[in-house]
């Protein structure tokens, strides 16, 4: 048995440990060293996963409309009776998506946070990717006369934004949420 007073030389790292009492933490060190370096050494020789695979995203399909399906949506009939004596959600879902199909796919975001339009030009910075280019995916896009109409009907008339779907949401997300129930 050894006796508990007695010095003990140890060298980790470069220094020794001469009592009982730094021994114990020398063993605790020693044994977290020991595990980390065996769990390292493990999973570099036998990687846990390598019996698995990682299946490969499907190609997704192309969901082209054809030019009598779009022709069917801007055909449907408007509905009547909104709840609190407004517009029904259904017929802004059918107007968006008839403004941004002629607006080279504007999306419900970009709608909402459109800036400015000027000499019948919308100018915005895509939401979606504005902090990945250098550009701020800067877009412009002509208001076609036969979107004319609608793009007056929603315009902001106080000028701070394009549209006023600003001032009718809370923010873009909730504005996508309900143009998404209605349009399904």
């Amino acid at each position: 048995m050894v006796d508990q007073n007695l010095l003990i030389s140890l060298k980790v790292n470069g220094a020794y440990l001469f009592t009982h009492h730094k021994s114990k933490h020398y063993t605790t060190s020693l044994k977290m060293n020991i595990m980390t370096r065996t769990e390292e050494s493990y999973a570099s020789h036998f990687p846990p996963f390598s019996k698995y695979k990682i299946a490969p995203v499907p190609k997704s399909e192309h969901r082209t409309l054809s030019i009598d399906q779009v022709q069917q949506i801007i055909d449907l009939p408007y509905k009547q009776n909104a709840r609190n004596g407004g517009q029904p959600v259904f017929n802004l879902a059918k107007d968006l998506f008839i403004l941004s199909f002629a607006m080279m796919g504007m999306n419900s975001a970009d709608f909402y946070n459109a800036p400015t339009a000027e000499n019948e030009i919308i100018t915005y910075q895509r939401t979606k990717t504005r902090t990945r280019r250098e550009d701020k995916a800067e877009m412009k896009v002509r208001i076609e006369p036969e979107i004319k109409s609608l793009f007056e009907k929603y315009s902001d008339p106080s000028g701070e934004k394009v549209f006023i779907f600003h001032k009718w949401y809370r923010s873009s997300e909730n504005f996508n949420k309900s143009i998404n129930k209605r349009i399904r």
